[in-house]
């Protein structure tokens, strides 16, 4: 048995899509009323926070990765909901 290379990525792109698909359904697009909008504005913020979270663990397992596109793919549309526009401002810039 060989011992595993602690230089190979854990994640691949299939757990990077599953990840991505999963937050993409869960996120709140439909207008709602001015009632419930302070808690749409939460569940979209934990979703922004989860997927900058699951891009940032991607980022530094696999210096390939491209946390931005992840963050669009999480994103049910990246013209409204631009997610890669977070990933500067939670990170900072590339210091790789």
């Amino acid at each position: 048995m060989s011992e595993p290379n602690p230089y190979e990525p854990k994640f691949h792109r299939l757990h990077y899509n599953l990840v991505a698909k999963r937050l993409r359904n869960h996120y709140p697009t439909e207008e709602v009323s001015a009632l419930l909008k302070p808690i749409q504005n939460v569940q979209r913020r934990v979703i922004e926070d989860i997927a900058l979270e699951f891009a940032d663990r991607f980022w530094e397992d696999n210096i390939e990765f491209d946390a931005e596109r992840f963050l669009d793919q999480c994103s049910p549309d990246p013209e409204r909901f631009p997610f890669s526009e977070l990933w500067e401002e939670f990170h900072g810039p590339d210091t790789r």
